[in-house]
């Protein structure tokens, strides 16, 4: 393309004037999203060809930090689902939700942010695409199957992404391919295409590894899946990281004009039953949702949620992440307001601030347009080639209780089986499945059982102990309280955590 002698003074005004006026309509986010459409369409994904569609709730993936398909954009993918539940009715409940990864760097605060700022992109090889894939897919077994594709040795030491990983020679021969259906992926903050459409930009080299999951079988197709490995590229250390959901959350036919202005929003925090086999079983559930406020007359009778099903836990020193899996905060942005008087956050202070409070707004009771960010951390250091790991579910169901119900259903799945896979009957038993390392002076390897014991643990032992005990009691009161039973004893509610 020839570029006239204006056109650079032109492209850096246009981009000068899109950070200046962040977009706060659908109206003016669709205009906003029109400017950058002609930057962003040779290196990502925008044209809607990865829908999560063997479920009932479809969702539309993309691999530059955000789920969602933007609906009535200018965006290809804007007529794909965004998050349609049930699958051909053309409901919606999500315009988009971005991943926002926030930490200090040398004593500033810094955002990087899927949604609505897209500050993550894939470079432009053409390698760095998304990857589809399913549970037995060539080369993707895991366990409780022969997890060694290739019979190397190792297991799952390769991810879904077009790359020699181990470097032998083999491209994808052996990775962990989870669901019925994947998508894989993986994004940074540090492309340039990211500091050309935002100028203010401030790198932290966070590369972001996505993956995506569903399921096709009846009570487990619900919910959509989302596993993120967060990693410092760079050469500094990140302190107090913070990660977070921004979700721009709409619920209502898409033939409605208007459909998203009498939402009402809310969280909850709490235990569900959730059927496991003939019995039930209590899962903690951790979710904010949205609801049309009228139905639309029947036609809206689902609510969308955001489950945090886990995240990277330090149970040991408390001083690396969260002592269990936890929602930091939980806030709700209306209106055009300034960020003091409930608006969205307009740079990176005001994000990280949001990030980091330690708040919980209440349920909403007027309806109207939403915004919501659910945060979990904070991690307390991220050392140069360390990761964090985050975990979600995207999840509807028809009213309040049948959405909780799928949400600790994906709690579940999450939670998965436990497998003895070092085949040594003295380690991982009666509860104790945590290895903690010496030198420990005084040490409980279980608090929550009948005696006290207070042990040393010599350097260059290990010590297997009990350190989720708490939640395994709380799940077992509730249980007999609660759920319907059946033979259970305390020992089938030691998680194996």
């Amino acid at each position: 393309m020839r570029f006239s002698i204006r056109m650079p003074f032109l492209l850096a005004l246009t981009l000068i004037m899109t950070v200046l006026c962040t977009p706060a309509t659908a109206d003016d986010r669709a205009a906003h999203l029109k400017e950058k459409l002609p930057f962003m369409r040779e290196v990502i994904c925008i044209d809607g060809t990865f829908v999560h569609n063997v479920g009932n709730l479809q969702m539309n993936v993309t691999n530059w930090g955000f789920l969602g398909s933007l609906p009535k954009s200018y965006y290809p993918m804007a007529y794909s689902p965004s998050a349609q539940w049930p699958p051909g009715s053309g409901v919606e409940y999500l315009y988009a939700a971005g991943l926002w990864v926030g930490a200090v760097l040398n004593g500033i605060p810094a955002v990087s942010t899927g949604y609505p700022e897209t500050e993550f992109y894939p470079p432009k090889d053409p390698r760095d695409i998304i990857y589809r894939s399913f549970e037995g897919d060539t080369g993707g077994n895991r366990y409780p199957g022969p997890p060694d594709d290739d019979r190397d040795g190792l297991v799952d030491e390769e991810w879904l992404n077009g790359r020699d990983d181990d470097e032998d020679g083999l491209i994808d021969e052996d990775f962990e391919a989870v669901g019925k259906q994947m998508f894989s992926c993986w994004y940074s903050d540090d492309q340039k295409l990211s500091s050309m459409i935002w100028p203010e930009h401030t790198p932290m080299h966070i590369h972001v590894r996505q993956e995506t999951y569903q399921w096709a079988e009846e009570g487990l197709n619900d919910f959509v899946g989302v596993h993120y490995r967060i990693t410092n590229t760079g050469s500094y250390f990140l302190t107090n990281v913070m990660c977070g959901i921004y979700a721009d959350v709409d619920a209502g036919p898409r033939q409605y004009g208007n459909y998203h202005l009498d939402d009402l929003v809310g969280l909850y925090e709490g235990w569900v039953c959730a059927p496991k086999g003939n019995a039930e079983t209590p899962v903690k559930v951790r979710v904010a949702y949205v609801y049309d406020d009228d139905g639309d007359n029947g036609k809206t009778p689902g609510y969308f949620g955001i489950a945090i099903l886990g995240h990277t836990t330090d149970k040991i020193t408390y001083m690396y992440a969260p002592y269990d899996v936890r929602i930091n905060t939980f806030r709700v942005f209306r209106g055009l307001h300034p960020y003091v008087s409930g608006g969205d956050p307009t740079d990176d202070y005001e994000r990280y601030d949001v990030l980091s409070k330690g708040t919980k707004d209440e349920d909403m009771l007027v309806a109207m347009d939403y915004r919501m960010l659910l945060s979990v951390g904070p991690f307390g250091i991220l050392p140069p080639d360390s990761s964090i790991e985050f975990d979600i579910a995207y999840v509807c169901g028809e009213g309040l209780d049948g959405m909780l119900k799928n949400a600790a259903t994906a709690q579940l799945v999450y939670m998965g089986i436990w497998i003895d896979r070092d085949n040594d009957k003295r380690t991982g038993i009666i509860g104790r499945e945590t290895p903690v390392p010496g030198k420990k002076k005084k040490w409980d390897p279980d608090p929550c059982d009948d005696s006290l014991n207070a042990i040393f643990v010599p350097k260059g032992t290990i010590c297997w102990s009990n350190l989720d005990c708490r939640e395994e009691l709380e799940r077992w009161h509730y249980s007999y309280r609660e759920c319907l039973r059946g033979d259970e004893t305390f020992e089938d509610f030691q998680t194996g955590v």
